[in-house]
């Protein structure tokens, strides 16, 4: 009772040194283990999307980033040899202030060369400190990272050396985004969250679906009968997944665009159900097909093309010129295309995918209430765990609003 209260480093210190994010994860477990035993969960509908959260740290052009990186290292190098760390340093300066001389604009590249060469250098000083030396390998090789990004053109660029985990994007033309992505999976009815996956912002939302619904069977036996999400998740991998594991897709498909002056694509001809033939904008019917690994290739009557109102818009100009034969290639699990493209007609769909404004509502009150707009730890590993803490938090307001309301109209547990 008269215990002395914690110092507010020694609570940052557990947090940082004791707690990972693996620890939260468990946490969160804990919370919808609750909610499936009140049965609050009911594991039918499901709902997936994902959320941008923006990186605590601050983002310099590449060439700061470049000469960031580089005094990074020298400042870990000081540790150890003082005198070796202030004579490269003033060699990377005295190189980048010659190329200055030469040009006002000097390139990245040209950057990132002069900062190889003294890092070179400055690895054949310092080889036993990298073998050991924890802070030092850390600093080396993140600059080391950042130098060859540029080199070698490399799209997963590092884009911050206080936050190297953080990644940059287009969330659309001109919006762009630096951080991570929150990817969450909820249940339509109740709203509670029955799974997430945090990744840098580059990564694709659609490479979350199949991780995410293995993660809530393999954690807490939850497979769906339904799926709903927005039209980036349409993948052929994805769709093929849902069909062979008998979960209904309520995915919508990108709109085809204008074809006014376009030639006939895929989508202009109409495939059977069971992928045994095909038939052409002019209503001709072929069957002559052939199978690769992945593809299956239709093959048309070449005298019946030569004669047909639509060649022009079925053959490009050199396929004219060579009289070509007419081939049609298909996805061998064209299949889930078919059967997609059926049920996106189906009033079940459209109500399905009315609803998809409760996973909205899950990340608005995440922004407004627990502070996910921003990320409060540095890294990956931190950003999981302030997330996390996020989704722990929404659960567990959610199932309480869920069993008061359910004790106040007087419903028993089922």
């Amino acid at each position: 009772m008269y215990d002395k209260v914690p110092d507010d480093t020694t609570i940052s210190y557990f947090r940082a040194i004791r707690l990972k994010d693996k620890t939260f994860e468990e946490f969160f477990n804990k919370i919808l283990e609750k909610c499936i035993e009140e049965n609050l969960v009911k594991n039918k509908h499901l709902i997936i999307d994902s959320t941008d959260v923006a990186a605590n740290a601050n983002f310099p052009s590449d060439k700061k980033l470049i000469c960031q990186a580089f005094r990074k290292t020298i400042k870990e190098t000081s540790k150890f040899n003082n005198d070796l760390s202030k004579q490269i340093l003033k060699d990377f300066e005295e190189a980048l202030d010659k190329e200055r001389e030469k040009s006002q604009k000097v390139k990245v590249k040209t950057f990132a060369q002069i900062a190889k060469e003294h890092a070179e250098h400055l690895y054949l000083h310092t080889y036993d400190e990298l073998q050991e030396n924890k802070q030092y390998i850390k600093a080396f090789g993140l600059l080391w990272d950042i130098i060859h990004q540029y080199l070698e053109k490399s799209k997963d660029k590092i884009v911050s050396t206080v936050d190297p985990d953080a990644r940059i994007a287009h969330k659309s033309p001109g919006n762009i985004k630096r951080g991570y992505k929150n990817n969450i999976i909820i249940d339509e009815e109740s709203e509670i969250i029955l799974g997430s996956i945090q990744t840098p912002f580059n990564v694709g939302d659609e490479k979350q679906l199949i991780p995410l619904l293995e993660k809530i069977k393999k954690e807490h036996n939850i497979v769906p009968e339904e799926i709903t999400a927005d039209k980036v998740y349409g993948t052929y991998d994805n769709r093929i997944y849902l069909k062979d594991n008998d979960i209904t897709c309520n995915i919508d498909f990108y709109k085809e665009p204008s074809k006014k002056f376009e030639k006939y694509t895929l989508h202009d001809f109409k495939i059977s159900t069971d992928l045994s033939s095909v038939e052409c904008p002019n209503g001709i019917i072929t069957k002559n097909v052939s199978q690769s690994k992945d593809q299956l290739y239709f093959k048309f009557d070449r005298n019946i093309c030569e004669t047909c109102p639509l060649r022009p818009k079925c053959y490009s100009k050199n396929e004219l010129k060579r009289n070509a034969i007419k081939k049609i290639t298909v996805p061998l699990r064209y299949d889930v295309m078919i059967r997609d493209k059926k049920h996106n007609q189906t009033e079940q769909f459209k109500t399905a995918l009315n609803k998809r404004y409760k996973i909205e509502r899950r990340f608005a009150t995440q922004v407004l209430n627990h502070g996910i707009r921003r990320c409060r730890y540095l890294t990956l590993t931190g950003a999981k765990i302030h997330i996390t803490l996020a989704n722990i938090a929404s659960n567990i307001i959610r199932m309480v609003n869920l069993l008061y309301d359910r004790k106040a109209y007087g419903l028993a547990k089922p």
